[in-house]
């Protein structure tokens, strides 16, 4: 009995492993090779490389031409050196635990980040792995808890300390010497670069929180006014933002091509689109994507869209028929500024989902809404000729005196900078 009864399971236990093996992975890992001005390019012309992973199915991608980043990433220089390791989230942020490394191997900085925001104990080292800083992120705020010159020397231990050390010079020509204090982990004070000669070339003012107050550059000894901070200790290595930007080398993919569709190994062919009366010549791309277990998946990526466009003259509509406030009442309450109205035109031109995107007055937001519902039907968005739904967002700028309506636009993504210097 206990020997049918060991078979049954192991039965039951072989059965899962065995469709596992049949079914296609979720994820496949892909290498996105680099130039040096951070381009996807070729192998045999890259200078770095990221080892990533992609849903094996190209329809669970968002942009096949720049899809999110997720789960784990490690990036590589051109000897195969690890660059960095980190993770991003499901919603393509950086996520967690990230390590740098210099070219020798030695790592270079290491901490957290919080959507996209690098947060808490951050530690960087040189390139022959002497401590170089330890600090503590909270947004733009950095307080250094401890802090050590080029040498080695300890030049702020908790938080309190004089700096002075070599510096790039002002103009970007040499390196010239940065002086000033650190009072409870903040640059405090006048801090001070001078060239060789001691000449002053920058100086700032800092409160007791290291928020620049203000600061002179001096170009050939005359000064200029600036309240930008220039004496930046710290910084995370930048390629990351352009590696997240997804831009392509020329030489070896065209504008909008589903780069992520080719690395999993797709057909790819491009489809031109001869001129037409209401737009220009074009081009999409039809991807074709075969599967192990003989399915055959084909879609068409970056299909022009011909946009939404309002029958007659938009600007004339609005004057006519915007009933805001009165002018006096403007003027009275000093109405100003730009409202945006988010919308969708339907397939068949309706318009629907009118939204305030950007706020003026209640009073002016409560008409501009009535205004769009109010509108008359569109000429909707196309794509291969077959009309789409799309969303659109319309611009009305109100001062006392006159309202301006700019031209509506199709809703586009928010910029985004990971940069991050203190």
């Amino acid at each position: 009995m206990k020997q049918t009864l060991l078979a049954v399971l192991l039965l039951f236990l072989m059965v899962p492993a065995f469709a596992q093996q049949n079914e296609e992975p979720e994820y496949k890992g892909v290498i996105l090779h680099y130039n040096a001005d951070w381009q996807i390019t070729s192998p045999e012309e890259a200078v770095a490389k990221r080892l990533t992973y992609f849903s094996t199915d190209v329809r669970e991608m968002q942009h096949l031409s720049a899809p999110l980043f997720q789960h784990v990433v490690t990036d590589y220089y051109a000897d195969n050196t690890v660059m960095a390791k980190g993770y991003y989230n499901a919603q393509g942020k950086k996520w967690g635990k990230w390590v740098f490394y210099h070219p020798n191997g030695q790592v270079d900085c290491e901490g957290n980040f919080s959507e996209n925001v690098p947060t808490g104990n951050w530690k960087f080292w040189s390139a022959s792995g002497t401590p170089l800083a330890d600090v503590t992120l909270n947004g733009e705020e950095m307080r250094v808890n401890n802090l050590w010159s080029e040498t080695g020397n300890q030049l702020v231990k908790d938080g309190q300390g004089e700096y002075k050390a070599p510096f790039a010079a002002a103009n970007g020509k040499g390196t010239s010497i940065l002086e000033g204090m650190f009072v409870d982990g903040y640059k405090t004070g006048w801090w001070r670069l001078t060239d060789a000669s001691g000449k002053m070339e920058l100086e700032q003012i800092y409160d007791s929180k290291g928020k620049i107050l203000s600061g002179t550059i001096y170009v050939n000894g005359v000064p200029t006014i600036s309240k930008d901070d220039l004496m930046h200790l710290v910084s995370l290595p930048d390629y990351l933002f352009y590696i997240e930007q997804w831009r392509t080398d020329p030489k070896y993919y065209a504008a909008k091509y589903p780069v992520a569709a080719d690395l999993l190994g797709c057909q790819i062919t491009k489809v031109d689109l001869p001129q037409s009366d209401v737009a220009p010549a074009d081009y999409y791309f039809q991807v074709v994507q075969r599967r192990s277990n003989g399915e055959v998946d084909t879609l068409q990526y970056g299909v022009p869209v011909i946009e939404a466009s309002f029958k007659g003259d938009l600007f004339e509509y609005t004057k006519k028929n915007f009933k805001g406030p009165s002018s006096t009442y403007m003027g009275r309450n000093k109405i100003e500024g730009l409202l945006m109205i988010s919308f969708t035109v339907m397939e068949d031109g309706q318009v629907k989902d009118a939204t305030v995107k950007k706020s003026v007055h209640p009073k002016v937001d409560e008409e501009g809404l009535r205004f769009v519902n109010s509108m008359p039907a569109w000429n909707p968005a196309t794509r291969l000729g077959k009309p789409i739904a799309s969303e659109m967002i319309l611009p009305i700028r109100f001062s006392v005196r006159t309202q301006h309506v700019q031209p509506p636009s199709p809703r586009m993504p928010d910029p985004f900078s990971n940069i991050y210097r203190w």
